[in-house]
Parts: C-alpha cells; sequence; structure tokens
C-alpha cells in the first residue's frame, strides 16, 4: 500500500500543479511513468506475499487492486494531454 499511495501521490500531485500552478507541473507523460514504476514495483511485491491460504488472498487484493487502478491512471487522463 505504500507504493500505492506514493504513486497516487505523484498524480495527484501533478494534476493540482497542472490546475494551479501551471508552470511548475511536470508533463502528464513524466508523472504517467514514475507512477507506473511505483505501480509495478508495488504490484510485484503485493503478488509476490499471497500466501497459500485464502485469507493472504483476501489481505492484498486491496493493493493489488490500489496498484492495477494504478496503471490504468494514464488511460482517464488521456483527455487532458489534448489541453
Amino acid at each position: 500500500m505504500i507504493c500505492a499511495t506514493l504513486g497516487w501521490g505523484v498524480w495527484w500531485m501533478a494534476l493540482a500543479l497542472r490546475r494551479w500552478a501551471p508552470d511548475w507541473a511536470p508533463s502528464l507523460d513524466a508523472a504517467g511513468w514514475l507512477a507506473g514504476a511505483i505501480a509495478v514495483f508495488g504490484l510485484l511485491v503485493a503478488i509476490w506475499t499471497i500466501r497459500a491460504k485464502a485469507a493472504w488472498l483476501l489481505i492484498t487484493l486491496v493493493p493489488l487492486f490500489a496498484n492495477a487502478s494504478l496503471l490504468a491512471m494514464p488511460m482517464l487522463v488521456e483527455s487532458l494531454r489534448s489541453r
């Protein structure tokens, strides 16, 4: 969850800066690559932590979903690229 939180922080900071301080905002490509790299690492760690018992799968569903949704974020902000 630390990786997902860090990755989402990158996205939210980039989008907030784009909205309120456009001169300071990084490109959406840079934010996407940085957050994506963090999300891939977090996803791999979440997959690695799954154990043989079903309870472990339930516990790791939250970081699995958070990191997977972070990887899907570039598709959601595609409309902002044209601005």
